[in-house]
């Protein structure tokens, strides 16, 4: 049987792999139309080009058709979080201000340097303008209280707090600022630590007995 043959008569089949022809696509198989807002409207910041659907690493979105002279990408999703009333120092740096922001994927609020990429510091805690009185870190609520971004010490947060105040806390915990542990490693090594234990106590009862 010739080659020719053989695709003309196996094309249609659905056993056929897709990958001996280039390009091909059997019916059935052609990818489902991208939904998303906006598409058709004119670009609003360069005014030629019309919003076309595309699809990124993070999903569908709408971007200008002139693109690359053109990279405007309309943004869906929450709006940007609101940022602090006051100016609050990076307590890992002490050159950058931290700003709000928003995860890409889960949406929560969280609060960075603004010299990243240089200063990578995050911390999901919001502060609350009050400053540590031993090290002048940054104060972030925690809890029913407060905690020191720099050393980690527990601070009492007063009823109102003015942007600016120095307030007493307690000594550094610095392991109260790593992120919390997940316990399913532990668990699982514990249960295989204890089945060991097990193994070798049936082992000497069984050579008891012989």
């Amino acid at each position: 049987m010739t080659t020719f043959r053989f695709l003309t008569e196996n094309l249609t089949s659905p056993m056929c792999p897709a990958i001996l022809v280039p390009g091909y696509t059997r019916p059935g198989d052609e990818p489902e139309p991208i939904h998303v807002e906006g598409v058709g409207e004119t670009c609003p910041e360069c005014g030629d080009g019309t919003l076309v659907a595309k699809r990124g690493r993070f999903g569908p979105f709408a971007g200008c058709s002139r693109y690359p002279d053109c990279k405007y990408i309309r943004r869906t999703g929450p709006p940007p979080p609101e940022q602090l009333p006051f100016e609050v120092i990076c307590p890992k740096c002490g050159d950058g201000h931290l700003t709000a922001r928003r995860a890409r994927r889960t949406g929560s609020v969280f609060w960075g340097c603004s010299r990243y990429p240089k200063c990578d510091f995050t911390s999901s805690r919001e502060p609350v303008g009050a400053l540590h009185d031993t090290d002048d870190g940054p104060i972030a609520r925690e809890g029913d209280g407060g905690i020191c971004l720099r050393c980690g010490a527990a601070v009492e947060l007063p009823a109102e707090i003015v942007p600016g105040t120095k307030l007493a806390g307690g000594p550094p915990n610095p392991d109260a600022l790593k992120p919390p542990r997940r316990g399913r490693g532990a668990g699982a090594g514990s249960r295989r630590g204890t089945t060991g234990r097990r193994g070798s106590t049936t082992g000497r009862r069984s050579r008891r007995a012989a």
